[in-house]
């Protein structure tokens, strides 16, 4: 029996997740070539990529983007560096109950925001905002030496704000109409089923046209359910990450 094309709920994709499928299926076109029923649809799923592709590009293509991320990993770390020391100042038999006081209320307000590097980009902004406030308004913080973790974090959100601010300005002139990506999502998503279909219909009849590029499309779309089952589980066990 002929193998067939595997399916994929492309529908449930991400726009970078749909290109990168596509993407990687046009690479192996070429084992097509003798597939002339196929061929306008190959066409039309080539288009349709392209134009995913223009929607996606300005953001994807953004230096500023990676650097986004870098500046949100660093403030993660400084919040991870910041919730250790305040958890080694319980160990601090030199405190005063003052002292110690003190250092409770500040270990109850950190802990009392969560797991904050979870939060979305600009929940986590508003977020280290608050609770910098804070902590800085308990008395006799900075004599602990939390400050040194203060001053960090104010200049990581700083960085980080800069860079976001940066990125938002940029894409504000390469803005397209609202609704474009959506539509170009479908549009790649339409043509996909599309040539499911047909590779499938027409494997019965012509299996040595077609099977070749099944084999390799059928390992792409395999690895990618995978990750999509992955992130799925990763979403069930913290509902917080689902929105990241």
């Amino acid at each position: 029996m002929a193998a067939k094309l595997e399916t994929i709920a492309v529908s449930q994709l991400r726009n970078e997740e749909l290109f990168g499928l596509a993407q990687k299926l046009i690479e192996h076109f070429p084992l097509l070539s003798a597939a002339t029923e196929v061929k306008q649809t190959l066409t039309n799923y080539q288009a349709a990529t392209d134009a995913l592709d223009a929607v996606l590009k300005p953001l994807r293509k953004s230096t500023d983007t990676d650097d986004i991320a870098a500046a949100d990993a660093t403030r993660d770390r400084v919040l991870t560096g910041m919730g250790y020391f305040l958890k080694s100042l319980e160990y601090d038999t030199t405190y005063s109950k003052a002292e110690q006081e003190t250092v409770q209320k500040l270990q109850f307000i950190f802990n009392n925001y969560g797991s904050v590097q979870k939060l979305s980009y600009i929940e986590e902004s508003g977020a280290i905002h608050n609770l910098l406030t804070d902590l800085q308004d308990v008395p006799g913080y900075d004599q602990l030496g939390l400050d040194r973790w203060t001053n960090q974090l104010i200049s990581a959100e700083k960085a980080f704000n800069d860079l976001f601010k940066q990125r938002t300005d940029t894409m504000a002139g390469v803005r397209l109409p609202v609704g474009s990506t959506k539509q170009a999502f479908n549009a790649l998503a339409d043509v996909h089923r599309e040539l499911t279909t047909l590779v499938n219909a027409l494997v019965v009849v012509k299996p040595t046209v077609y099977e070749p590029f099944i084999l390799r499309a059928n390992e792409i779309i395999q690895r990618l359910k995978a990750e999509m089952k992955a992130r799925a589980t990763r979403a069930k066990k913290d509902p917080e990450e689902a929105d990241e």
